[in-house]
């Protein structure tokens, strides 16, 4: 993949699986990358892992667009990760919810979106405090699976 300098699109479909896919460490490379979107052979969305071990080394892909399917863990550096799509304009994200925490998403940073499509799937063992603050430039937000695993 770090061969594909001037990759702009990537559409990666899959006949099955539910676990999310891990992207390689030269996704971060790939600076004129537009469009990353993941899906399966019916259409449903599945979700990327971005790696995100060491995340101040990478640079920002400055140039992405429309993010279709990555998988964010509270547990881990959202903020810091989100940070690294400055000019996104279409999101379509994943929450794994697993313990009882307060969270917080600060996708205001994302100044350029427009779009989010977020789903989140919570276990029984919850209560849950949820607070995503948005940009003003949002003009379709989907919120989605905000159920209770057992």
């Amino acid at each position: 993949m770090c061969k594909l300098s001037n990759l702009e699109t990537l559409i990666w479909r899959r006949i099955s699986g539910t676990s999310p896919v891990s992207l390689p460490y030269a996704i971060w490379n790939l600076n004129k990358l537009r469009h990353l979107q993941l899906e399966d052979e019916l259409c449903n969305s599945y979700y990327f892992r971005f790696p995100d071990n060491n995340l101040d080394n990478y640079s920002q892909l400055y140039d992405m667009d429309f993010l279709y399917g990555i998988y964010l863990n509270p547990r881990e550096n959202i903020n810091k990760l989100l940070g690294k799509f400055p000019n996104i304009r279409k999101l379509r994200s994943s929450l794994d919810l697993d313990e009882s925490y307060k969270y917080h998403v600060a996708i205001e940073r994302l100044r350029q979106l427009e779009s989010l499509n977020l789903s989140c799937d919570i276990y029984p063992d919850g209560p849950y405090q949820f607070n995503i603050q948005y940009p003003s430039a949002i003009k379709k937000l989907t919120l989605s699976c905000f159920l209770k695993k057992v």
